[in-house]
């Protein structure tokens, strides 16, 4: 069997959850020798280390730990990358089964037109886009085209969603669909770094900044726990974004007098990803909605506990206490703050040990088997 996947940017890239999650997915699948996988990417969001490291060519299959991928080059968008159309429309017919990413990105939107004109096998992964949340960006565009794009995904084999919560808010706005559900999965036999609990004390925001973050709540939540904490403890904050949206959050840090307490770090690659998590006390998770969040995934494999709000799709929290699952609100989120950086040392190493209790449940051991069965139904 020969599965294609297609996706915006890809690992070692760190632009986005999926960037991993389609990484731990395939390279998964390779080591069950379940079948011939490729990744078709973009040449986007790639560190010049990263490129070295793993001797990236553009337009060339590149081996990244055991994972065929090309990263296409293009000029100015996506969709102006003519080898890639070029290698998709003379290949895809050597595929079973073809995975699509993202409900709105025109690559997808264009692949999807391309594989009902060739009859070509695929299925398209939401992404958390058709969330309620997710849509108020840019909403009248957004519902003024999806009549027209669900015409164009029609022949898609399944929707596939990480969470029953996902699926339910997509049956709203695409109904007459078949839907999957599986969730991003993680191999912990890739852990790399020793952990050293002495040095943790930080708490960590990782990802876009982007106003359905909620990022300037997390700040505004250390402000108002910071007098009842450490003076020593920060608050870190990795990640680029919305441009907008960044220069609000750093005078929001200047005007609540935080300048020496939130730290913007940037973008960080996989590695520096993984060094900073090891190096933090919690991770705060606290958007307004996320299909998955497959950064948790990571602070599990880094025995990171987390600080989740009860609006996500991380109820298990509740019976594996690897951090806090919280009220969606400011206070709370200001008392588990203050709350966390008093916790005694061995209700911490508890929660550290469920971290990889928590991990467990999401390893590719249990739920590559029930993936593989998905794949083969529409296959």
């Amino acid at each position: 069997m020969k599965t294609l996947f297609i996706i915006g940017s890809f690992f070692p890239s760190q632009k986005g959850g999926p960037d991993s999650s389609i990484y731990w997915l395939v390279k998964s699948l390779n080591e069950k020798s379940y079948s011939q996988n490729l990744v078709l990417s973009f040449f986007d969001g790639l560190s010049s280390h990263d490129i070295k490291k793993f001797k990236i060519k553009k337009n060339k299959i590149c081996k990244i730990k055991g994972v065929n991928v090309i990263f296409f080059s293009y000029f100015i968008f996506k969709i102006f990358s003519f080898n890639y159309w070029f290698y998709l429309i003379k290949n895809l017919k050597k595929y079973n089964l073809i995975n699509i990413n993202s409900y709105f990105f025109s690559i997808s939107i264009l692949s999807a037109i391309i594989f009902k004109i060739f009859k070509a096998n695929y299925y398209l992964s939401l992404r958390g886009e058709i969330f309620k949340e997710t849509l108020n960006y840019n909403k009248y565009l957004k519902i003024t085209l999806m009549p027209i794009l669900n015409r164009i995904y029609k022949n898609s084999k399944f929707l596939h969603c990480t969470t029953h919560q996902e699926k339910i808010s997509a049956k709203k706005y695409l109904p007459k669909f078949n839907y999957e559900i599986f969730p991003n999965i993680i191999n912990e036999e890739n852990k790399f770094f020793k952990v050293n609990y002495k040095i943790r004390k930080d708490y960590l925001y990782l990802g876009r900044l982007h106003n359905k973050k909620n990022i300037d709540k997390i700040i505004t939540a250390f402000f108002l726990a910071e007098k009842k904490i450490d003076k020593k403890i920060k608050l870190l904050i990795a990640g680029k974004g919305d441009e907008k949206y960044t220069n609000y959050l750093k005078n929001l840090t200047k005007n609540k007098n935080l300048k020496n307490k939130v730290i913007f770090l940037g973008h960080k690659n996989y590695t520096e990803k993984m060094q900073l998590m090891l190096k933090s006390k919690y991770l705060i998770f606290f958007s307004k909605s996320e299909n998955f969040g497959n950064v948790i995934l990571e602070a599990m494999l880094n025995r990171l506990p987390v600080i989740v709000s009860k609006n996500l799709p991380w109820k298990i929290l509740n019976n594996i206490k690897a951090g806090y699952l919280i009220d969606y609100s400011i206070d709370a989120l200001k008392k588990h703050i203050i709350k966390s950086s008093k916790i005694n040392k061995n209700e911490y190493f508890r929660q550290i040990h469920n971290c990889k209790i928590l991990l467990s449940k999401y390893s590719s051991k249990k739920n590559l088997p029930i993936i593989i069965k998905i794949l083969k139904k529409y296959a």
